[in-house]
C-alpha cells in the first residue's frame, strides 16, 4: 500500500524514519545516476511486515516516458504533476545530458520535499479532503479527491507551476531544522543535497 494509505490506517506511526527511508533510496539511486523521475506518495510504498518499511516503486518510469515519446505527444497530467517543481520545464531547454541529469536529481529532492510535507501532515482519510484549495493539497489527502475534473486539475497544477510550493505552512510536529531543509529545496538552494535531507532526518531519530 502506498504511505497515505498506511499512515490513514496507522496515524501514529513515525514519520521520519520512513522519510530517511526513503531518502537513503534516492541517494542510492543518483549515486548510480540513476534518477526516479516521479517521486510522490503514491510511488512510496510500505510493507507493514513487522515494522513499517518504505520503498520507492516505478522507478526511472516517468523520465523514460519523456525520454522515448515524440516531442509532440503529451503525457496526461497526473497526481505528480502537484508534486514537481516549477523548474520541471527546464528539462526540455538542456541538451548536454550531464546538466540534465544534474537537474533530474534536484527534481527528485524537490519531489521528496513536497511528499515530506505531505506525510508530515496529520489525516485521517487519504482520499477526502474538506477543502481543496491549492494549500491544502499536500495535506495528507489524494490531491483531485474533490474536483476530479480536468478544468479543476489544471488550475491546481498551474498554481504549483507558477509560485512553487514556498506558501505551505510548516506541520506542527515537524522539527524546525527538516522544515529549514525543506524549504531550501523548494527554493532551489544549490547548496541543498539528499546528504543534508539524511543528515537531519537521522539527528531527528
Amino acid at each position: 500500500m502506498n504511505i497515505l494509505v498506511f499512515l490513514s490506517r496507522h496515524p501514529h506511526t513515525e514519520r521520519i524514519p520512513l522519510i530517511l527511508q526513503i531518502a537513503n533510496g534516492i541517494k542510492l539511486l543518483h549515486e548510480a545516476d540513476i534518477v526516479h523521475g516521479s517521486i510522490f506518495p503514491g510511488n512510496i510504498l510500505i510493507n507493514d511486515t513487522g515494522a513499517p518499511s518504505a520503498m520507492l516503486a516505478n522507478v526511472g518510469f516517468y523520465p523514460a516516458v519523456q525520454e522515448f515519446l515524440p516531442a509532440t505527444v503529451t503525457v496526461s497530467l497526473s497526481e505528480y504533476d502537484l508534486y514537481k517543481s516549477p523548474n520541471s520545464n527546464d528539462l526540455e531547454e538542456i541538451t548536454n545530458t550531464a546538466e540534465k541529469l544534474q537537474l533530474n536529481k534536484k527534481l527528485d529532492l524537490y519531489s521528496l520535499a513536497v511528499s515530506t510535507h505531505s506525510v508530515s501532515v496529520p489525516h485521517s482519510m487519504p482520499t477526502i479532503y474538506a477543502d481543496p484549495t491549492p494549500r491544502q493539497i499536500y495535506e495528507g489527502a489524494t490531491p483531485f479527491q474533490n474536483d476530479r475534473t480536468l478544468p479543476g486539475l489544471l488550475q491546481k497544477v498551474t498554481h504549483v507551476m507558477l509560485r512553487g510550493h514556498c506558501g505551505l505552512q510548516k506541520p506542527a510536529a515537524m522539527p524546525d531544522d527538516l522544515w529549514d531543509v525543506l524549504q531550501k529545496c523548494w527554493k532551489n538552494d544549490p547548496s541543498t543535497t539528499i546528504d543534508e535531507v539524511i543528515r537531519v532526518c537521522e539527528a531527528n531519530l
